[in-house]
């Protein structure tokens, strides 16, 4: 950086780089481990829990899902338990993250170490949610509603703030999620949110651009949500934060990893689809109210 900030030494700054770069990877493979935790699930909790989604119409079934709060953490409710937690000897220590071979953030700060608690706690409840409550709830949409993918993109259609463009992109992604293609739903459905929420902002009467190095461009997804963020109401503030951990680099950050080619096949999966497909169904049921 200083180098940088003194100027002409280009050069010397790119050779630096290569080096940060092949230190970081060795350091990763031959001086970092792996720790694993197991845990287990009682399958009869949660049999009991998936009973108020069966039986019902596709419409109550939606409402549900798109509501259900083991779905879509409070970040509230996590920062009260991160802040009620026990002390931990990591606390001590200057903690660096990696993402891969790059280092993505450090946390020397009481309150670099808490924000990084908290998006731990937000990556498990996520996973948990995604693998054991969601998968779940989508089977019984399949198996008890055959036109599900109609029926969904019906709701779309009666939606105040996505548009038909968009909503052709996510049929598609809902068409290849039906047959189990889960690379093409994620790659059909990805980038649409971004576009679904640039919508809302303009329709709500902000701007969907910004002014860098003279030119107008497009607002970034992060910027969007910030502005969707303003919103008092604790359950939408609450959403609209899980967006921004699911897609941008403040958490998973699978929008720019995906469109930097930054990521493994694997992560083309059904959880992911059916996330995405969980956010569209919940901005189909905003509506625009007219203040007098």
């Amino acid at each position: 950086k200083l180098l940088i900030n003194m100027g002409g030494h280009n050069k010397r700054v790119e050779e630096l780089k290569v080096m940060i770069q092949e230190a970081n990877k060795i350091g990763v493979e031959q001086e970092m481990g792996t720790v694993s935790h197991q845990w287990t699930v009682e399958q009869d909790k949660i049999d009991e829990y998936m009973i108020i989604y069966k039986n019902r119409t596709i419409e109550e079934v939606v409402s549900l899902l798109i509501r259900d709060p083991f779905l879509i953490p409070s970040y509230n409710k996590i920062s009260e338990h991160v802040d009620n937690s026990s002390f931990d000897i990591n606390d001590l220590f200057t903690t660096t993250y990696f993402d891969g071979h790059r280092q993505i953030a450090t946390a020397s700060t009481n309150e670099e170490k808490r924000e990084h608690k908290i998006k731990f706690e937000f990556n498990f409840n996520i996973q948990y949610a995604e693998h054991i409550i969601l998968r779940q709830i989508f089977d019984i949409i399949k198996q008890e509603h055959a036109n599900y993918k109609a029926d969904i993109i019906k709701m779309l259609r009666h939606s105040d703030f996505i548009l038909e463009d968009r909503i052709l992109f996510i049929e598609k992604g809902i068409e290849y999620y039906e047959i189990e293609d889960y690379f093409g739903a994620v790659h059909s459905m990805m980038f649409i949110v971004e576009g679904v929420l640039r919508d809302m902002v303009v329709q709500l009467g902000g701007v969907d651009f910004s002014y860098r190095d003279g030119r107008m461009k497009l607002r970034t997804l992060t910027s969007l949500l910030s502005d969707l963020q303003k919103n008092p109401n604790e359950e939408e503030w609450d959403f609209f934060k899980f967006i921004e951990f699911y897609l941008t680099e403040y958490g998973f950050n699978y929008r720019n990893k995906i469109a930097h080619a930054d990521i493994k096949i694997n992560d083309f999966n059904r959880a992911v689809a059916e996330y995405l497909m969980l956010m569209f169904l919940r901005i189909s049921t905003y509506r625009k109210i007219k203040h007098k």
